[in-house]
C-alpha cells in the first residue's frame, strides 16, 4: 500500500477543520508539537489502496510568523517532507490567500489549492480556477467543504495530478524580476538555492540571517540592506502580480476598514446578507446586550440540561461502587479501587455533561461565524487588561466550570493573552463553590441580606481576576501585535463537524485531566482512610489529613480558621464542593442533612462573623481543584501549573488576613 504525507495549510477561518473534519471523519488525533503547547491535528484516511497521512497545522496569513502557531507553521513547512501541501482557500478573502500562495511557491512546496466555495458562487472561482493553472502552473479545485462528495473530488483530482515546483519558476521569476540582481548576487555569494530563503534575507528576517549567514559576513549583509525596504518591495512584487495576473476577471474586493484592522469583504452576496445581520447584532447600542444575552441562553441551557444527567452520572458511580463493594472483600485494596479510583474518576466524569454542551454551543458559534463578531464586539472592552475580545468567553465559561473554560483559551491566537485568561479564569466563582457560599452565608446572615452577600462575592471575584490579569499583563512579555480580524461570511453549521468537534474536546478532557485526577484521588483516599486499625480507618480526626491540618493550622490562624477548617481545604483541592462534606463527616453528620449542618456551624464557637467573612474570600480565591491545575498543566506546562497553585493562595491569605483583622474590629466594637 502506498503512503503519501499532506500538510493542510491556510488563513484562520478559512475552513481547514471543516475540510479535515469531511475527508477523514473522526480518524484524527491530537498532539502538541514538540518543545511547545501547539496543538496539532493528525489524521490516517485510506483511498484506493493508498494511505493518507494529513497534518493540519495551525492557521496563518504569511510564513512571516507573529504567534507561536505561525512559528510552528513556518518550522514544519521549512523542516519536514511532504509529498504535497494542500491550501485552503476562501473565494471572499483571496486576495490575501494568494499572498500566502506565492510565499509557498518560493519555499519550493509541491502546492495544490482547494477553494472552499462554501457559498456556492462557482461563477466568481471559474476565472480564479483557470488562472492558477495558467499564471501559477498550480492545480486546484472548487468544492464546498461541508458537502459528502468533497471526500471522492478531492482525492480523485490529486491522484491524477503530478505536482512538480520546478514549474513555478517562471512566474516567479516574473514576479520578482525587479529583484533579480539582488537575488542572485545573495545565491551566489552565500550559496543559497532557495528563492524564499534569500527574499527573507532581504527582508531582514534575524531568525533566518542566523541560520544561514556565517558571522563573519553579516556585515556585508547588513551593508546590502540598509539603504533599501526590500520587506515593501517584495510585498508590493506579490500583490501587483495578484492584481494584474490572478485578479484581473474578478470585481474588486471592498473592504470595510474598521478600527484595530478588523474589516469584512462585501463583494459577494453571502456577505451582503452577513451585513445586514452585523448591522444589528454589531450595533454600537445593542450588540453587546443582544451578545450578553445569548451568552446568557447558552449558560441557562448548559448547566440547566446539563445537570439532568450529572445525577444520572453520579447514581451510575454509586451502583458501581456498590455492586463492587458486594462482590469485593472489605480490604484496603479494594476500598482503594472503590473509594479511591472509581470515586475519583466519577468525579471527574461528572463535568462530562456540561463541557460537551459547552463545547456544542461553543461549535455552533465558531462555524456559524459568530464568534470572530464576539472578539470583535469586545476587543475595545478587554483590551483595557491587555486582552483581546475573544478572552471573553473563556472568562464567561468560568463561571460554569473551570475545566472547559481553560481548555476554551486554545481559541485565542496569542500565547501571552492566552496565559493571562488562564491565570483570571480561577477567579470566575465556578458551580462548584455555590453550595459552600450558600451553607455559610444561609447560616451567619439574615435572610434579607443573603442574595447581596452573594453578589458581593461574584463581583470580588471579577475584581481579583481583573487585578491578577493587569499583573500578568504587566509582567509577560511579548511584542505587542495589531489585532487583524477578517469577519467571514456567516454559515450554517454542519452537524456532524460540530459533533466530531465535541467529540475531539471529549476525549482530551477525559484523557489528559484523567491521568492526574486518578493518582490524586487515590491519595486523598489514602490521607482521610489512614492510619488503619483492624482493617478499619481511625476517626478522621486522628487521620494523617487531620495532621496535617493540625500542622498547618498555625498558617491559618490569623485567618480565624482552626485545623478542621484547614483540613476541609485541603480536600477543596479535589473538589471544592468536597469541603461541605468534610465538615459533614467531622460533625458526624450525614452530608445531605443540609439543616443540621446549618445548626452545627451556628452553635460552633470558631465560626464568628469574622471567620465566616475570611472563609468565604479565601474559598472564592485560594487554589482552584485539581482538575484546573492538571488542564493548566496539559496546556501551559507545570511552571505555569505551579504558579496557579501558589498564587492565588498567597493572594487569598493576604486578603483573608486583611479582612479578618478589619472585620474583627467592628464585630467586636459592636
Amino acid at each position: 500500500m502506498g503512503k503519501f504525507k499532506i500538510a493542510l495549510v491556510g488563513n484562520t477561518n478559512a475552513g481547514k477543520t471543516t475540510f479535515l473534519n469531511t475527508i477523514c471523519g473522526l480518524s484524527q488525533e491530537t498532539s502538541n508539537y514538540p518543545g511547545t503547547t501547539v496543538e496539532l491535528f493528525k489524521a490516517k484516511v485510506e483511498y484506493k489502496k493508498i494511505q493518507y497521512q494529513i497534518v493540519d497545522l495551525p492557521g496563518t496569513y504569511s510564513l512571516a510568523p507573529f504567534s507561536d502557531e505561525e512559528k510552528v507553521a513556518r518550522k514544519i513547512l521549512q523542516e519536514e517532507k511532504f509529498d504535497l501541501v494542500v491550501q485552503i482557500i476562501e473565494p471572499a478573502f483571496k486576495k490575501r490567500s494568494l499572498a500566502f500562495t506565492l510565499e509557498l511557491m518560493e519555499l519550493g512546496l509541491p502546492l495544490f489549492i482547494v477553494i472552499n466555495n462554501k457559498n456556492n458562487t462557482q461563477k466568481q472561482t471559474d476565472h480564479l480556477l483557470n488562472d492558477l493553472e495558467k499564471e501559477l502552473s498550480i492545480s486546484s479545485i472548487s468544492i464546498n467543504a461541508l458537502k459528502k462528495e468533497t471526500k471522492n473530488l478531492f482525492f480523485e483530482k490529486i491522484q491524477k495530478q503530478k505536482t512538480d515546483p520546478e514549474k513555478y519558476q517562471k512566474a516567479l521569476d516574473q514576479i520578482h524580476h525587479s529583484l533579480n540582481k539582488e537575488i542572485k548576487n545573495l545565491q551566489e555569494k552565500f550559496k543559497i538555492n532557495n528563492l524564499w530563503i534569500a527574499l527573507k534575507i532581504l527582508e531582514n528576517d534575524q531568525e533566518i540571517i542566523n541560520k544561514y549567514i556565517k558571522n563573519k559576513d553579516l556585515n556585508k549583509i547588513y551593508n546590502q540592506l540598509k539603504n533599501t525596504d526590500y520587506n515593501l518591495k517584495i510585498k508590493n512584487n506579490r500583490f501587483n502580480f495578484i492584481e494584474h495576473h490572478l485578479l484581473k476577471y474578478s470585481k474588486p474586493e471592498k473592504h470595510n476598514q474598521q478600527h484595530l484592522n478588523c474589516h469584512k469583504n462585501k463583494s459577494t452576496s453571502s456577505h451582503f446578507i452577513s451585513d445586514k445581520i452585523d448591522h444589528i447584532l454589531l450595533n454600537k447600542w445593542f450588540g453587546i446586550p443582544i451578545f450578553l444575552f445569548l451568552m446568557w441562553l447558552v449558560f441557562q441551557a448548559t448547566f440547566t440540561f446539563g445537570a439532568i444527567p450529572i445525577s444520572w452520572i453520579d447514581n451510575s458511580i454509586k451502583l458501581l461502587q456498590e455492586n463492587f463493594r458486594n462482590l469485593l472483600p472489605n480490604n484496603l485494596w479494594s476500598s482503594a479501587l472503590i473509594d479511591g479510583a472509581i470515586g475519583g474518576v466519577g468525579a471527574t466524569l461528572v463535568f462530562l455533561p456540561p463541557i460537551m454542551l459547552l463545547f456544542f454551543f461553543l461549535s455552533l458559534f465558531q462555524q456559524s461565524g459568530y464568534l470572530t463578531r464576539i472578539a470583535y464586539l469586545l476587543n475595545n472592552l478587554m483590551s483595557k487588561i491587555g486582552l483581546g475580545g475573544k478572552s471573553f468567553m473563556p472568562l464567561l465559561i468560568g463561571f460554569g466550570c473551570n475545566v472547559p473554560a481553560i481548555m476554551a483559551t486554545k481559541t485565542l491566537t496569542s500565547k501571552k493573552e492566552r496565559i493571562i485568561t488562564a491565570m483570571m479564569i480561577p477567579f470566575m466563582s465556578c458551580g462548584t463553590k455555590l453550595p459552600i457560599y450558600t451553607l455559610f452565608i444561609s447560616a451567619f446572615f439574615a435572610q434579607q441580606y443573603r442574595s447581596s452577600v452573594l453578589f458581593i462575592i461574584y463581583i470580588f471575584g471579577i475584581l481579583m481576576g481583573i487585578f491578577s490579569g493587569s499583573i500578568f499583563n504587566r509582567i509577560i512579555k511579548e511584542r505587542k501585535m495589531s489585532f487583524f480580524l477578517e469577519l467571514p461570511a456567516y454559515t450554517m453549521p454542519k452537524l456532524k463537524n460540530v459533533w466530531q468537534s465535541i467529540w475531539r474536546e471529549t476525549k482530551r478532557f477525559l484523557y489528559k485531566a484523567g491521568k492526574i485526577i486518578l493518582p490524586f484521588s487515590i491519595i486523598l483516599w489514602f490521607l482521610f482512610s489512614f492510619p488503619m486499625i483492624n482493617n478499619k480507618s481511625v476517626n478522621i480526626e486522628k487521620s494523617y489529613a487531620a495532621n496535617i491540618g493540625k500542622f498547618i493550622e498555625p498558617i491559618f490562624k490569623p485567618l480565624g480558621f482552626d485545623w478542621r477548617i484547614s483540613t476541609g481545604l485541603i480536600a477543596g483541592l479535589g473538589a471544592k464542593e468536597v469541603f461541605i462534606s468534610t465538615f459533614g463527616t467531622i460533625y458526624s453528620l450525614d452530608k445531605k442533612d443540609q439543616e443540621g449542618l446549618i445548626l452545627k456551624l451556628q452553635n460552633d464557637p470558631i465560626f464568628t462573623l469574622p471567620t465566616v467573612i475570611s472563609l468565604l474570600v479565601f474559598i472564592l480565591i485560594y487554589t482552584p481543584c485539581i482538575a484546573v491545575i492538571s488542564v493548566i498543566k496539559q496546556e501551559f506546562g507545570w511552571k505555569l501549573a505551579m504558579i496557579e497553585f501558589i498564587y492565588p493562595i498567597l493572594l487569598a491569605w493576604i486578603l483573608s488576613f486583611l479582612i479578618y483583622k478589619i472585620s474583627s474590629i467592628f464585630y467586636t466594637s459592636s
